[in-house]
């Protein structure tokens, strides 16, 4: 059985734009962590990750140990 603890005080969202914290909440267990999984073993996943210009990626956990490495200015 899995247990979930609140970490953030009441209103710590507060000044976030709207939709952002139902965002934040709804993605709380997303393992998507890129645009294109590439590899995947038990133990690792290689991702691709590709951001246009202004924008962002969406909220998503980290299951696994990771690293990454930016090619690009950014």
């Amino acid at each position: 059985m899995t247990t979930y603890v609140e970490i953030a005080a009441p209103g710590s969202f507060a000044s976030w734009p709207a939709g952002m914290e139902a965002e934040m909440r709804a993605n709380r267990m997303n393992g998507i962590v890129g645009s294109v999984l590439v590899s995947e073993t038990d133990m690792l996943r290689v991702w691709h990750l590709s951001i246009p210009p202004g924008k962002r990626c969406t909220f998503h956990r980290h299951v696994l140990d990771y690293f990454w490495t930016c090619h690009t200015h950014g």
